[in-house]
Formats: structure tokens, C-alpha cells, sequence
């Protein structure tokens, strides 16, 4: 559920943020309610994302992270939702919601899904959350990003969500996930200098292209 702290109404970088320094910035006037104060939030520049903790039937966490955690991990001030509003200009805000709802499945079914690559185990786990039993409406968010907590994945890749594993993921981790989610190539992440065909259309804030994305040495 989007509340005023994980809204694209709240700019992360303010130390204090009034219900009546929000109704102003909008065009409102009192009174004021929050679900009316969300009702007319920007919806055109925003990405909704999903995280989803990760676990599996018999298999204990690595972490001990909890909601409260992942919350500030996109709210603070050098979080994942200030990292994006300040490097876009304002033109790209981040909303989220963090979802921790116990296991989603057993060990060996993941390792069936990823069997089939990384696009394989990302539709396996929405179809899993997505479940009755479970009840995630992962359709009610543009990406999810799956938290993978077992004890054994590193790193992260994002065919369409983002799958990051628990023994590293860090902040820096999850903003570059996402950077990739936002259309930035992964030839961006190699290391040797050879062209600077890094950017594509899609990852330009406002829906223009760089002038660097036509440049290519040879």
C-alpha cells in the first residue's frame, strides 16, 4: 500500500515534509486528508516498483533484513528513490512497496526455473507471489525486484525485474539493477573502453535521446 513515506509525493532529500507543504506543492487546499493528498500525486514520471524478500520451504535466510530496512534502503536521503529523483532531474520518482511474505516455493523448484535462465526464474516467482495462497498483485507494479534469500546467490541481473542476492546486495547494488530496468545497455558494465554505445532511447529521462547514444568509435 503507497502511504506518504513511499510515495513520489515526498522527496527524500527533505529533512521535515508537512501535510500542508504537500497540499501547496499540489494545488490543494485544507483540510487535507493523506488519500486525498495521494490521489493527486504525479503519476506520468513514476516507476512502481515491488520488492519481494525471497525465501523457500526448509531453507533458513541468510539476513536478517526486515521491512523497516528495505523501507529506508529506498527513503533516505542517499537512498534508491533520492538516487533516481536527483540524477533524472526530477523527470524519473520511484515508489515502492516491500513484501516479505514467507516462502514462495521449495529449493528444488527454483533450481528447475533457473535451469531455464534468468527471464525463466523472474516469471516463476510472479507466478508464485501472484498465487491465491500468497496473494501479491504483482501486476499492480511496472518491476519487482526479487531479494533472493538462501544462503548461496550473489550478485543481480534484471531481464525485465531485477533478481539480487542476499549476501551482497547493497544499496549500490539495487540502484544499478534498476539503472538497467531504466534502459541503460549492459555493455555499460564492462570494463574496457571500446565505444560509447552505452546508452539506448529508452534510458534518457525524458523520453529523448543522448546525443552520445549516436556515437561509436570505431
Amino acid at each position: 500500500m503507497v502511504g506518504l513515506k513511499n510515495s513520489s509525493l515526498v522527496d527524500p532529500s527533505e529533512p521535515q515534509v508537512s501535510v500542508r507543504a504537500l497540499g501547496h506543492r499540489v494545488g490543494m487546499g485544507g483540510p487535507l486528508s493523506v488519500r486525498a493528498l495521494l490521489g493527486r500525486r504525479d503519476r506520468v514520471r513514476v516507476s512502481r516498483w515491488g520488492f519481494c524478500v525471497v525465501t523457500f520451504t526448509g531453507i533458513p535466510r541468510s539476513t536478517t533484513l526486515d521491512t523497516r530496512w528495505f523501507d529506508t534502503l529506498f527513503a533516505d536521503p542517499d537512498g534508491v528513490a533520492s538516487y533516481f529523483r536527483q540524477m533524472s532531474g526530477a523527470r524519473r520518482l520511484v515508489e515502492w512497496q516491500v513484501f516479505t511474505p514467507g516462502p514462495l516455493m521449495n529449493l528444488a523448484s527454483k533450481q528447475q526455473l533457473d535451469a531455464g535462465g534468468p527471464s525463466s526464474t523472474v516469471n516463476g516467482l510472479r507466478k508464485a507471489a501472484a498465487a491465491p495462497a500468497i496473494g501479491i498483485p504483482v501486476d499492480s507494479f511496472d518491476r519487482f525486484m526479487w531479494f533472493i534469500d538462501e544462503g548461496v546467490s550473489t550478485g543481480g541481473t534484471t531481464p525485465s525485474d531485477s533478481l539480487v542476492g542476499a549476501i551482497d546486495f547493497t544499496t549500490q547494488l539495487a540502484t544499478h539493477e534498476m539503472t538497467h530496468a531504466f534502459g541503460v545497455h549492459y555493455h555499460a558494465d564492462q570494463t574496457q573502453l571500446d565505444d560509447y554505445t552505452t546508452m539506448i532511447r529508452s534510458a534518457s529521462w525524458d523520453g529523448v535521446p543522448s546525443r552520445e547514444a549516436s556515437k561509436t568509435a570505431g
